[in-house]
């Protein structure tokens, strides 16, 4: 491959992962914010978090089922 040609994927991969740090950046301090907004005594914001772990659909079999399957 050229040497222009690897300069230029180079650069191009370059500002690609300058972009994506802004991008990280950003969503950071949008986070870091909404924290902050959300812990005030006048905020209007809810937060709920769930586990839904346990809810997950799962084919769930007993050994003598696999056993006459296979």
């Amino acid at each position: 491959m050229p040497i222009q040609a690897r300069n230029k994927n180079s650069s191009k991969a370059k500002i690609s992962l300058d972009v994506h740090h802004l991008k990280a950046e950003k969503a950071r301090e949008c986070m870091k914010n909404d924290i902050t907004e959300a812990q005030l005594p006048s905020s209007d914001h809810t937060v709920i978090s769930m586990d839904l772990e346990q809810v997950l659909f799962v084919p769930s079999l007993t050994h003598s089922d696999m056993f006459y399957m296979s």
